[in-house]
Order: C-alpha cells, then structure tokens, then sequence
C-alpha cells in the first residue's frame, strides 16, 4: 500500500498563515506594547485606519476586529504568494532561510513604500531606528523565514 501524502497547499497556507501571521501580530503587540505603551487594541485599530481612517480609534472592538481581520488577510496574500511560487521554482524550497529572508525584505519594501503611503491612513517609513530594526526584523524572520520553512514542511514537495 502507498503512503498517502499529508502534504497540500492548503494545509501549507493555513498552518503557516495560523503561525506566521500570529508571530507577527505578537511581536508588534510586544513591541509597542514595551516601547510606546500601544495596548493590543489600540495597535489593532490602527491597521484598520488603513483602510476605513483615523475614525478607526473610535471604533471600539468592531475596528479592533477589523484590524486583526486586515493584518490576517494581508498576512494571508502574502504567505498565499509565497507558497504558490515555491510550487513552481524548487529553489525557495531548497534554500529556504536564503530566500525567505529575501522575501521578508521584499515584504518590508512593497508594504512601506508602495502600500502603506497610498492608504486612508498614509504612513511615511520611520526614521526611528529601533521602530526600523524591528520592522524588517519581524517581516524577514515571522513573514519571511518562517513562511519558507513552513511551507518547506507543510507544502507537497517536488
């Protein structure tokens, strides 16, 4: 009898999405949390400015749900991208820490400079440098690295 695979896109989408986007969500909740004093809630609400305005804040749990939906969707998009792509070009499998930091960084650049100025709630990139370090830190290990390994684990192999 043949060994049935436990492997598919799918499971590889939404494992990695359940750890990967959790990682991230947490290190900007710690983050914030620790430096500047952002409750959750308010962090949350603040991704949904991006979307809906700065009316977000006065939103309550309603925009506070939306945020942590918008962070989970993008999230999503992007982990989506990644796993389809290393269905087709064996190399993000092979070297996944390699190009999953790469992805991350890709991530950082599309999101800070394409994005994220061009919402209803425009953001410029910081000049802060621990808010920088931390923000490509978490995006190449939790949306970059990890996403490679987890699809490496997850997705059906070649």
């Amino acid at each position: 009898m043949l060994a049935v695979s436990h492997r598919s896109v799918a499971k590889a989408i939404g494992l990695t999405l359940l750890v990967c986007g959790t990682l991230d969500i947490c290190d900007a909740m710690v983050y914030f949390g620790l430096r500047f004093h952002v409750t959750p809630t308010r962090l949350l609400q603040n991704i949904a400015t991006h979307l809906i305005g700065r009316s977000a804040f006065n939103g309550g749990l309603r925009t506070t749900m939306l945020g942590l939906a918008l962070h989970y969707f993008i999230a999503a998009c992007w982990i989506t991208a990644f796993v389809l792509v290393a269905q087709r070009v064996a190399l993000l499998f092979q070297y996944p820490v390699l190009c999953g930091a790469f992805y991350g960084l890709l991530i950082f650049g599309v999101m800070n400079f394409l994005i994220l100025p061009h919402t209803r709630n425009p953001t410029r990139l910081s000049h802060d440098t621990f808010n920088l370090i931390n923000g490509v830190l978490a995006l190449v290990i939790f949306m970059g690295i990890f996403v490679a390994l987890c699809n490496r684990r997850f997705a059906p192999t070649h």
